[in-house]
């Protein structure tokens, strides 16, 4: 097939997807307000992702949006705003602008190691839990946002640090809701049996009581029998040892990567580095799929590496959405939105806004071929037959001759 023809095809997508925007937003967001559809905007990732086509990703599905480190707590309890680090970048008060219009919703997300630190001193002290509670809703109201979000702590801590963490959250959730419609929810990759989560102590919410959601991300122990660290079965895994808890499903929205992660990377150390992962846009442009599994599939080879990657593809991600839909499950949120790609019909993002919808209307679809699915298979077709081409003009010259005819 011509290059012209792809061309077209992959211009058909762009038009069929551009269609469905519409009907969407109004099946699925009246008639089902209560499932979210949420993605991390991270303030680093500008560059990759401008602040203006966030709203717009996945077809206008997102119903919140999470920033994150544009807000950071102090020591002192004091909130600081993020500045402007370069000349093309926006400082944190004009990305909260961007992003506090609707459609969706804007979540301040307080992550990093000084915050979590700066947290986790100022929950011992009464006053100073009252004061942070006060004036964090006083600064989200006059942003326009909709909710806070805090990134629980991973790295070990004593009991009592993390019942003056859960008590301060709690403070922080009686303040915003007082306030009326804003939420608190939770960034969660600890294992829900900690004592923080499930505690005797008086006052403690247990299982997110005081909580609006709790976004969990699953920490899998990846063995050689099981590399892929984003699989159904871990997203089944850690919902299941939640609710089996006593967490309310409704209170439970599922985390789940935009990036992929090496096959091998469970035996190496800094597996979470950056340097380490794939984002899915490059992932999709790029990389070839296991052979047998199509466009659709998790399992990668890189091309030009040889490697091989796991992420949660096309059809893990409508069957995460149809498990959320199934179980009553508060939504999905999207790690972090600046990794999804922007290619017709390979959005994960809008991807689960499509299964959302399907969903809705009683559709068990377990994936979806589209016009622009074949457009992206013939393009990593004719990426191949182009690499083989370039190979054999290696051959070229006396050098190139002699080696061919070795």
């Amino acid at each position: 097939m011509s290059t012209s023809a792809i061309s077209l095809l992959v211009c058909l997508a762009a038009v069929l997807a551009s269609a469905e925007t519409e009907e969407f937003q109004k099946l699925v967001l009246a008639k089902d307000s209560s499932t979210k559809l949420i993605g991390y905007y991270d303030a680093n990732s500008q560059k990759e992702l401008h602040v203006d086509d966030v709203p717009t990703m996945g077809a206008g599905t997102l119903t919140h949006v999470v920033l994150m480190n544009a807000v950071t707590v102090d020591s002192a309890g004091l909130v600081q705003v993020r500045p402007s680090h370069a000349k093309d970048e926006l400082s944190g008060e004009q990305l909260i602008e961007h992003l506090a219009t609707p459609p969706s919703q804007l979540i301040i997300g307080l992550t990093g190691g000084s915050t979590q630190a700066a947290l986790a001193s100022l929950a011992k002290d009464p006053v100073a839990r009252l004061r942070l509670a006060t004036d964090l809703v006083g600064r989200l109201r006059s942003w326009g946002a909709a909710g806070l979000e805090v990134a629980w702590p991973t790295e070990a801590a004593s009991d009592e640090q993390l019942l003056n963490m859960t008590i301060l959250t709690g403070e922080i959730a009686r303040v915003l809701h007082q306030e009326g419609g804003m939420t608190l929810s939770v960034s969660v990759q600890a294992r829900p049996g900690r004592t923080e989560f499930f505690s005797n102590v008086q006052g403690v919410a247990l299982g997110g009581v005081n909580f609006d959601w709790f976004s969990v991300r699953p920490d899998p122990l990846r063995t050689p029998g099981d590399p892929h660290h984003a699989s159904m079965r871990d997203a089944d895994a850690i919902l299941s040892e939640w609710t089996s808890r006593g967490v309310p499903a409704h209170r439970l929205v599922l985390g789940t990567p935009l990036f992929a992660l090496p096959g091998n990377a469970l035996s190496r150390s800094g597996t979470r580095d950056e340097s380490n992962r794939m984002s899915w846009s490059q992932l999709a442009g790029v990389a070839a799929h296991k052979s047998g599994e199509g466009v659709h599939g998790d399992h990668f080879t890189d091309p030009l590496t040889g490697n091989s990657f796991y992420a949660s593809g096309l059809d893990t991600t409508r069957a995460k959405v149809n498990h959320i839909v199934a179980g009553k499950y508060a939504g999905m949120a999207f790690c972090d939105l600046h990794h999804d790609s922007r290619a017709p019909g390979m959005s994960l993002v809008e991807l689960a806004g499509r299964a959302l919808k399907d969903a809705v209307q009683g559709k068990q679809v377990r994936k979806r071929f589209t016009v622009a699915h074949i457009a992206h298979s013939l393009v990593q077709a004719k990426s191949k037959m182009e690499k083989v081409v370039v190979e054999e003009d290696d051959c070229d010259g006396e050098e190139g001759s002699a080696q061919c005819n070795a």
